[in-house]
């Protein structure tokens, strides 16, 4: 999403409301990312390192998957 929209596309998250949870903004995906991440942390399921690992991994496929599809910005 960021290849697409840059690194500073800030949006608000609505998708929680029916379940009582209040609307969340964000300033950009990986801000959005990296909240979805910590919350693996405090939830127990994982460690410290593990995010800071996923998150490498997580850009190196994603600049993978955009270079092998040639997917090119639209705007």
């Amino acid at each position: 999403m960021t290849h697409f929209f840059g690194d500073h596309f800030a949006y608000t998250d609505t998708s929680e409301l029916e379940f009582g949870v209040p609307n969340r903004a964000f300033k950009s995906f990986r801000d959005a990312a990296q909240e979805a991440s910590w919350s693996r942390l405090y939830g127990g399921i994982h460690f410290r390192a593990d995010l800071e690992q996923g998150a490498i991994v997580g850009q190196k496929i994603g600049t993978y998957i955009v270079t092998k599809l040639r997917l090119k910005k639209t705007a």
